[in-house]
């Protein structure tokens, strides 16, 4: 690597087999105190491998043992993608569990919870949540998450080839310069905006809450099929709950109705196409009606109170 290069993308790492070392490395790494549950005569290392820019960090995290943590906030996201293993996440008296191929929140605003990994190895993003929120353009303690869960699978897929691509920047000498880097950073917090559910979008704040699996199944349904005329039955059959229980989740931990929060994913897709598209090849009206609301005027009342523009705007700027 040349030498802007060199100075630019730092690399360290650290392996021990013993889980009192560890202990100090990761509580200093990740703000995580660990209580072990491991007992082994002979172990294979725990080791974390990270490349380090001015915005970001990237690392491989392998933790092949059973481990407990105590988890708090301490000033960064991290966006973890998990590669084997299980993590469990216990807190608000629920918890969720996650499995190879995963993507969740680890680390975020508010955080306080137990975790549970069993020889678990992730591939992980440290973003301090200073960028987030300049990102954002909100303030650092304003910046809060809904979830710690992708609002969809496609979303988590489309962070994992983001990251794909990252990592080959950093790894080529070429590019892993100022110019680049520094979008590649951008990049990072704008996407962890979009898939992440925050304070920033429209929706309710809930600092610090896990949501469990139920939900979160519900919330991919919705997202994958939102195109589609879908009701709260389907949603219930999709996660096998009643419509009822259906319902109880969604404002236990979101504060609206699975039908609202239908609307706003939807008012998503449109407010997204209202950003792809120009005044020539389609109207306000079109895409509005393609997203399930029929009535102009109300859209643009929904659209403005959400977005800040009438969606006119937002689509003369596409």
């Amino acid at each position: 690597m040349n030498a802007q290069g060199a100075t630019l993308v730092r690399r360290d790492s650290w392996a021990t087999p013993d889980l009192a070392e560890a202990y100090g490395h990761l509580q200093s790494e990740y703000g995580a105190s660990l209580r072990i549950r491991d007992s082994r005569t002979q172990a294979r290392p725990l080791r974390v491998d990270r490349r380090h820019t001015p915005a970001f960090q990237c690392h491989d995290v392998r933790l092949p043992a059973q481990l407990q943590f105590d988890v708090e906030d301490h000033g960064a996201v991290v966006i973890a993608s998990l590669q084997a293993g299980t993590v469990t996440a216990t807190g608000d008296a629920h918890g969720v569990s996650y499995r190879r191929g995963d993507v969740f929140l680890s680390t975020f605003p508010g955080a306080r919870y137990r975790c549970h990994t069993d020889h678990a190895w992730s591939h992980a993003v440290t973003i301090p949540v200073r960028v987030l929120a300049e990102s954002a353009g909100v303030a650092p303690s304003a910046l809060r998450f809904q979830s710690g869960n992708p609002v969809s699978a496609s979303a988590a897929e489309q962070w994992v080839t983001m990251l794909d691509a990252v990592e080959r920047l950093l790894a080529d000498p070429v590019t892993a310069n100022p110019i680049v880097l520094g979008k590649a950073g951008r990049m990072l917090a704008a996407k962890v905006l979009e898939i992440f559910p925050a304070t920033r979008t429209p929706g309710t704040d809930h600092p610090g809450r896990l949501v469990p699996n139920f939900l979160r199944r519900a919330i991919a349904y919705m997202e994958d099929n939102a195109a589609a005329d879908i009701g709260i039955a389907d949603i219930a059959a999709a996660v096998e709950l009643t419509p009822d229980g259906v319902a109880y989740l969604f404002r236990r931990h979101l504060g609206v109705g699975p039908l609202e929060h239908l609307r706003r994913i939807r008012l998503d897709h449109a407010h997204r196409e209202l950003l792809d598209h120009t005044p020539d090849v389609t109207t306000v009206y079109r895409i509005a009606a393609r997203w399930g609301f029929p009535h102009l005027t109300s859209f643009e009342e929904f659209y403005c109170r959400s977005y800040g523009q009438n969606p006119q705007v937002t689509l003369h700027a596409g």
